[in-house]
Order: C-alpha cells, then sequence, then structure tokens
C-alpha cells in the first residue's frame, strides 16, 4: 500500500497534468537558453578581445605620409591619420598642409595588411598597405599605383 502521502499528489484521472507538463518542458527549455546565451557571450568577448589586440592595429596606429607615385596627375602626397577604437581602427586623410580631405570609411586589417576604402575628389578608393618594417610599409592604389608610407613619429615615439 501507498502511504497517504503519496496518495495526494497522484490526480488518478489525469496522471500527468498538462498544466505541470508545460511548465517542466519551458523550465527545462529556458534553463537550455540561459546556457546557450552565456556560451554566446563568453565566445563574443574572447574574440572580440582578440581582435582589439591585433599587433597589425598596433602597427597601423598613428599618423602615415603616403606617396602615391605615377598618378596622371604626378606623385601625390597624403597624410593618413589612424586612431584605434573599440572596434579596430578610424581615420581621416589630410592633404600636406594638415587640412581633411577625406573620412576613411572602412578599414579591413589582416596579418600584416590594412586596407582603406576612402572617397577622394569623387572616387571610390582604396588603398592596400603592407607592413615592411616598423615604420615603413609598401602597397597599391586601386592595385594599381605604387604606394609608399612612412610613419611620422611623434616625440614620444623618438624618446
Amino acid at each position: 500500500e501507498l502511504p497517504l502521502s503519496l496518495l495526494r499528489h497522484i490526480d488518478p484521472i489525469k496522471p500527468f497534468s498538462r498544466k505541470k507538463w508545460f511548465y517542466s518542458f519551458t523550465r527545462s527549455k529556458t534553463e537550455h537558453m540561459k546556457k546557450l546565451l552565456i556560451i554566446c557571450v563568453s565566445l563574443f568577448l574572447v574574440f572580440s578581445a582578440g581582435a582589439q589586440n591585433n599587433p597589425t592595429v598596433e602597427y597601423f596606429n598613428g599618423k602615415w605620409n603616403v606617396l602615391i607615385k605615377g598618378t596622371p596627375q604626378g606623385d601625390a602626397k597624403l597624410v593618413f591619420s589612424l586612431e584605434k577604437d573599440s572596434s579596430g581602427l578610424k581615420g581621416v586623410i589630410l592633404d600636406s598642409t594638415g587640412k581633411e580631405q577625406s573620412k576613411i570609411d572602412k578599414i579591413e586589417i589582416a596579418e600584416n595588411t590594412g586596407t582603406f576604402y576612402f572617397n577622394l575628389m569623387g572616387y571610390d578608393l582604396n588603398l592596400e598597405l603592407k607592413k615592411k618594417d616598423d615604420d615603413k610599409a609598401t602597397g597599391s592604389l586601386m592595385g594599381m599605383f605604387e604606394v609608399e608610407a612612412d610613419r611620422i613619429k611623434t616625440p614620444k615615439q623618438l624618446k
């Protein structure tokens, strides 16, 4: 015989109450969703921290004198001013007098390479730079014109 305390919990007509089944299902589903959310957030934090500490981002951070050789108007000199932010790099292009010519719309960073997308004089352009040494980079504008870049050292970097 079953004890009276157990008999109180058994419903002879509906042994599996729909309400109890639904709550047990949603509770376990909610627990699974919480675990999945924690895993996704953890992965996001790991990968975003890795992107922020990318050594190539650190390499391109700062001001660069950029010489574009062989354009139809002759050699062009620009200054790329790049700053590290939470998502990677952002920057502007300055002329030789320091006046802003364009904002850099998009920056893609790969291992030892940076690709910069911008609009200058009504043309959508991209410039790819590859690390040559600690203070020099080479590359091309639109895959057609040779580019040389030299880091502009601040007094703090010269020490």
